[in-house]
């Protein structure tokens, strides 16, 4: 049983490009892993926005992977190649959490710590983080 969009955007033919752009299912098989979680797949890629882009490119939310017709990859692998995802976002981040030390903000010096950044409760709930950060001073000092 075919599942389609009512624009009929979803063909039963598999598309070879799904794994030039990382669409494919954790084992390979193309056909089983529905579109939406494979773009959450990509670091910087959630719910909402693997929603928007799906909607954008009118892909059922049913619709597997290996049913998107040639046009639907190709303008899928462009989007994603001009956002910012994967290696890209990562090493920003990275970047940022290192400005933010080297200027000793004091987000930066928890970030240094390992401890809570973001306000969060440190009287109970960081007995866990608290001996892996130490753990990580003995190891590695900055």
């Amino acid at each position: 049983m075919e599942s389609t969009s009512p624009s009929g955007t979803c063909s039963r033919q598999a598309s070879p490009q799904c794994a030039a752009i990382g669409l494919s299912a954790p084992n390979g098989s193309t056909n089983t892993h529905v579109q939406q979680k494979s773009l959450q797949s990509f670091f910087g890629i959630g719910d909402f926005t693997s929603s928007r882009i799906m909607a954008r490119f009118n892909i059922h939310p049913t619709c597997r992977v290996g049913e998107l017709a040639n046009k639907q990859v190709l303008d899928l692998t462009a989007m994603l190649s001009e956002m910012k995802i994967e290696n890209d976002l990562r090493r920003e981040v990275l970047n940022n959490i290192k400005r933010l030390k080297e200027t000793g903000t004091y987000r930066g010096r928890r970030h240094a710590l390992g401890l809570p950044v973001n306000g969060q409760r440190t009287r109970t709930q960081v007995s866990i983080t608290l001996p892996y950060a130490i753990l990580l001073r003995r190891i590695a000092p900055a």
